[in-house]
């Protein structure tokens, strides 16, 4: 069975449990890099979200053998949980007021974004780019809405609104963590952490609390400072994903730059998923200065 045939059959079996007061529609969702996941969207009178239900790992499941009933019982539950363990009213969402403190920021790969950033409002930084979006809580996690021109237009504010909006937000939460990669990581970054010994190559992680869509640090000031006092010296940055970035004092070394972006090409091409990689290039930080640029 296909996932287009799967989804149907989800969608039909979700409208007879949920009954007449839910509408169950299909959707594709275009999420970051290009990624298209298959979707269901429910709308239940009385709530005010209608949450998309991603079905790929549903779908796995399916393929796997497990009774596609089960699989309707685990997404009404988690529909369930979800819905009501939003903290953000978002019949309040057209008003820019209510909804301004919890604009961040992210950063997008530009060249796999090109067509997705048509409708976004955006700003460059380096070969990436600066989106914007309205967080709310979700249970222990963390949810999103991405904001584009329509909202923009809706509210009445302009991308540099946006900007400082975002970035003081981001600034009042403080939360840009610098840890050792030991202290933090395991799999995703082993193969820098055998290239480079952590005694003779120290390397450090930042990223946000939530450690999710934390790799958004480097634009602030703040925080580039802070992390060159903490090095003690200039920085490379390598963009280990979307969700955090890793910084290795600048030993001077020639080539070293060139070198740490092959590391990088090969980490995106298998071992982080499509969806999360930000960047094939290295930066390096100027404490003289106080810029980052591309280094290699």
């Amino acid at each position: 069975m296909k996932m287009e045939e799967f989804r149907k059959n989800v969608v039909i079996l979700l409208s007879d449990r949920m009954g007449a007061n839910a509408t169950i529609t299909a959707k594709d969702v275009t999420k970051n890099n290009g990624v298209v996941l298959h979707a269901v969207r429910i709308s239940e009178q009385g709530r005010n979200i209608s949450p998309c239900i991603y079905l790929e790992p549903y779908y796995e499941r399916f393929w796997e053998g497990e009774d596609i009933e089960n699989i309707i019982d685990d997404i009404v539950k988690s529909y369930d949980k979800n819905a009501e363990s939003v903290s953000f009213d978002v019949g309040g969402f057209s008003d820019y007021g209510s909804i301004c403190k919890r604009i961040r920021a992210r950063l997008v790969n530009t060249d796999k974004n090109r067509e997705r950033l048509e409708s976004l409002p955006h700003r460059d930084y380096l070969d990436l780019s600066i989106v914007y979006c309205v967080e709310f809580a979700v249970g222990d996690g963390i949810g999103s809405i991405t904001i584009d021109n329509n909202h923009a237009a809706m509210w009445g504010v302009s991308e540099e609104q946006l900007f400082e909006q975002a970035v003081s937000n981001m600034e009042a939460d403080g939360d840009a963590p610098i840890q050792s990669l030991t202290e933090l990581f395991g799999e995703m970054t082993e193969c820098f952490c055998e290239t480079f010994p952590t005694g003779d190559f120290p390397m450090y992680v930042l990223t946000n609390s939530q450690k999710v869509n934390g790799a958004s640090q480097i634009i602030r000031k703040d925080v580039l400072i802070h992390a060159g006092e903490y090095l003690g010296k200039d920085y490379m940055i390598i963009p280990s994903s979307i969700h955090e970035v890793l910084l290795v004092p600048d030993s001077g070394e020639p080539g070293l730059a060139k070198n740490i972006a092959g590391i990088v090409e090969f980490v995106n091409h298998t071992q982080v998923a499509e969806e999360e990689i930000l960047s094939y290039h290295v930066y390096r930080y100027s404490r003289a200065n106080g810029e980052v640029a591309i280094a290699a």
